[in-house]
């Protein structure tokens, strides 16, 4: 009995370190490559580069993209205006005009309201609903919509993806 309180009181520690650790962990952000944790899916957030606004027809929703290689890429193409398609029940996605190099971790894992690229494809994909578990393809996550990304469930047609200066006013 004994034995069974100082196990369960050291294991009790050795996550609390291992979080702890991770949680103010600076040198190696999350997702970078070697942690086996990928950026946007670790209940740590990763680091915001600025804010953006998605215009999807008459509606607009707010979110971030990451100051990672990828957020870094995308940041670089905006303004992106183009036609979203649903390559599957889960997601919106459309091709960039410029390829982005990036070594960060792939993972099929997303979540709601996730933006990630697919390298293979070069393609950007929104992630709406949580209808699976995972995708079909490895991804990079490189942003999140703070909230309203249901309305990509029903909307296809052009969005505008930009920049959003937080001294604007949100609709």
């Amino acid at each position: 009995m004994f034995m069974k309180r100082v196990l369960s009181l050291c294991l009790a520690v050795l996550l609390g370190l291992v979080c702890f650790g991770a949680y103010f962990r600076e040198e190696m952000p999350v997702g970078s490559v070697g942690t086996g944790i990928a950026v946007g899916t670790s209940a740590i957030p990763p680091k915001v580069l600025h804010k953006i606004r998605i215009t999807a027809g008459e509606d607009v929703v707010y979110g971030v993209l990451y100051d990672t290689p990828c957020g870094r890429g995308i940041s670089q193409q905006l303004p992106i205006t183009k036609e979203i398609t649903p390559p599957a029940d889960f997601a919106k996605a459309f091709v960039l005009d410029e390829r982005i190099e990036s070594d960060e971790e792939l993972t099929s894992v997303y979540v709601p309201g996730g933006l990630a690229y697919w390298p293979t494809g070069n393609a950007v994909a929104i992630f709406h609903t949580p209808e699976r578990d995972m995708t079909d393809v490895p991804i990079i996550h490189f942003g999140k919509i703070d909230k309203g990304e249901e309305i990509f469930a029903e909307y296809d047609g052009e969005i505008t993806i930009e920049r959003y200066d937080e001294s604007e006013t949100e609709e």
